[in-house]
């Protein structure tokens, strides 16, 4: 049996780490996609990418 895990979208309610910048992003004010799924690249981490082009490594903290 195959078992799939949602990747989940972020939301206004969302805290997520910035690993690129060390630092704790809320909301999602700033991202270009924010109702589409994050990419994922490795279990808890995903690529966020924002209005700017800017692309950044984040590491999911609470929902």
């Amino acid at each position: 049996m195959l078992f799939s895990k949602k990747i989940p979208t972020i939301t206004s309610n969302w805290k997520i780490f910035d690993l690129d910048e060390n630092e704790i992003l809320e909301g999602t004010t700033d991202l270009k996609h924010p109702e589409i799924p994050l990419q994922k690249l490795q279990p808890g981490t995903y690529k966020l990418e924002f209005a700017t082009g800017d692309q950044r490594s984040a590491i999911t903290l609470v929902r």
